[in-house]
């Protein structure tokens, strides 16, 4: 799934959503991975463009 995360309104809603999911999901943004439920993993991300989601 890809997902477009290019203001901190939307990673703050996305976080918010993510917590309360409690499921285990990574996010990709080119050779970055970070935990989705990690806001500084997130905001380490080049978030200009899409990121990709998995479930593992």
């Amino acid at each position: 799934m890809i997902v477009s995360l290019n203001s901190i309104e939307l990673v703050k809603k996305f976080t918010e959503i993510i917590l309360k999911n409690k499921k285990h999901i990574i996010v990709i943004n080119r050779d970055y991975r970070a935990d989705a439920d990690s806001i500084i993993g997130l905001f380490s991300l080049d978030l200009a463009n899409p990121i990709t989601l998995k479930f593992p």
